[in-house]
């Protein structure tokens, strides 16, 4: 009954779920900034923009700060979702020029072939024009039916909504347990790339250059850390290499997300100067997709970061998708890596 009641309000409101539990907030209480946010022990929904935007642009209404809801509640994530009716939404898509990935590739690449960069992350931004209401009901039930082995993210503000389902935990803290997911390297999903993605050496080297990135950030802040075995993340339409690091630290959850992000699953490597080609190169503003959005309490909590998402304002559906840009890259496949990215997203509309 809250998660259905919590799906209809108008009001500005804020979900999380993780594996087994779903964090709700309804209502604004307090808003603080967020190099403050450490300073109080309240549960607080937290969201970062990967740049500080324009004020004027669609990301007006989600500035990087951290919320206590008026209202919070924690419940089991529901498993049981059959029995909802899904509608199918009719909708035109603006047609995306193919030309401007090819220009912003050619850009990246030159970089990265000049050995200024050993890896660049470029996405891309699709707008959707709904001919009729999504309701949030649809886009929750079709996000957990979906995609069992991610996390969804609902934030609401001022009747704009950044929603979406992510497979990677930025970071995670419990006492002093600290989770991190590397996560880089993509293919199709099938029987054969199940196999073959842990050969490939392109993405291997994609991979590769996140788990170090991460280690070395994180090492003079934990003890015992430890890298674990590689593995195989299957999503429903696509398969991920993930690494899994764990350690542990009395530092929080907060300071951990300032030094780790952006990844290099997220901005590249070195950090800094691909972040300020992503900015020179790419042709929307980045807001949410792919920075941190969570939840911290008494310096506990989860961040994720905000891919394989969708802004939703009024009856127009922006989605995002991207992919790591490294020396062996094609333009064409990575191209189509963005195309099955998105169609996490475009789901909701079926």
């Amino acid at each position: 009954m809250v998660l259905e009641n919590w799906l209809n309000l108008k009001d500005d409101k804020f979900l999380l779920a993780n594996k087994k539990e779903i964090y709700l907030g309804i209502g604004i209480k307090q808003e603080i900034d967020f190099k403050d946010i450490d300073k109080y022990d309240n549960l607080i929904f937290i969201m970062k923009q990967f740049f500080q935007e324009d004020d004027l642009n669609i990301w007006s209404n989600f500035p990087s700060c951290g919320i206590i809801p008026n209202q919070i509640y924690k419940i089991k994530r529901p498993k049981n979702i059959e029995e909802y009716n899904f509608k199918t939404i009719s909708y035109s898509m603006n047609k995306y020029n193919y030309k401007d990935w090819q220009s912003q590739f050619e850009n990246v690449i030159s970089k990265i072939k000049n050995k200024e960069c050993e890896k660049i992350v470029l996405s891309r931004e699709v707008k959707i024009n709904l001919n009729e209401t999504l309701s949030h009901k649809q886009i929750f039930y079709r996000l957990l039916k979906e995609n069992p082995n991610s996390y969804i993210f609902m934030f609401q503000r001022n009747n704009n909504l950044f929603f979406g389902a992510t497979p990677e935990r930025l970071v995670s803290k419990k006492n002093e347990v600290i989770s991190i997911d590397a996560l880089a390297g993509t293919a199709v999903n099938n029987e054969e790339n199940k196999k073959s993605l842990v050969l490939d050496k392109k993405n291997q080297k994609e991979h590769i250059i996140v788990v170090d990135n991460i280690v070395k950030k994180i090492k003079d802040m934990s003890f015992e850390l430890k890298v674990e075995n590689q593995k195989i993340l299957e999503l429903k339409n696509i398969i991920h290499l993930k690494t899994p690091i764990k350690a542990k630290s009395k530092q929080s959850l907060m300071d951990f997300i300032n030094k780790l992000h952006p990844t290099p699953a997220l901005g590249g490597e070195p950090s800094k100067l691909s972040v300020n080609y992503i900015k020179k190169f790419e042709i929307y503003p980045r807001g949410l997709y792919g920075a941190p959005i969570g939840y911290t309490e008494n310096k506990d909590g989860l961040a994720v970061v905000g891919i394989r998402s969708g802004l939703l304002k009024d009856k127009t559906l922006h989605v995002f998708a991207g992919g790591g840009i490294v020396e062996d890259s094609i333009c064409l496949d990575e191209y189509k890596e963005t195309e099955k990215k998105l169609e996490s997203i475009l789901a909701v509309l079926k």
